[in-house]
Order: C-alpha cells, then sequence, then structure tokens
C-alpha cells in the first residue's frame, strides 16, 4: 500500500456547485507539481491517497502487451489509409494521361 498526497481539481467549474466541491468522484488527482489552472480547472484542494494496487506482475505484463498490440493495429490502420491514399492518386494521375 501506498499513502500520497495530490491537488484536487474539478474540471468544469462553470457547472459546478457545492455538493461537486465535497464529491470526490467528480473530481480529478493530480501531482502537487502539476499545476491545472491554465486548463480551466478550479483547484479544489489537496488530497491524501492511497493505493492498494490489486494488479500481479502477470497482469501488469498482459496489459503492457495489449497496450503493444493496439498501437500495432492502428499504425497498420493508419498505413493501409495511407498506401490507399497514394494508390488513389496514381490513378488519378494514369487517367490523366490515358489515351483510348
Amino acid at each position: 500500500m501506498t499513502t500520497v498526497t495530490a491537488k484536487a481539481w474539478f474540471a468544469n467549474p462553470e457547472w459546478a456547485d457545492e455538493s461537486d466541491l465535497q464529491d470526490p468522484t467528480r473530481m480529478h488527482f493530480t501531482s502537487t507539481r502539476i499545476d491545472m489552472k491554465d486548463h480551466g480547472w478550479l483547484e479544489v484542494g489537496t488530497a491524501t491517497i492511497t493505493v492498494a494496487s490489486t494488479l500481479t506482475k502477470k497482469d501488469l505484463v498482459l496489459s503492457m502487451v495489449q497496450t503493444q498490440e493496439a498501437k500495432i493495429k492502428k499504425i497498420q490502420a493508419d498505413a493501409e489509409n495511407e498506401i490507399n491514399n497514394l494508390k488513389r492518386k496514381i490513378m488519378e494521375l494514369q487517367a490523366i494521361t490515358y489515351e483510348a
């Protein structure tokens, strides 16, 4: 178990009411070094957070593998789109020069 102090933020102060500012499920938490005021967030105060991780090393590795597989799929999809765009441009160029 690990306990840390964090800043508590409300991301949408323009829609907040008093009860929101007392509800930790409506807040976001950051390192005490991070300042979200430039993004329009309201600093509510500080929070003491205790983390009791149930993640095993095996779960961590599986999650990391899934993340890498998702990145591969995204890169493949982006590459396929780019290839299709290039093929379309080639066909357009060939159509310009086509002589029956």
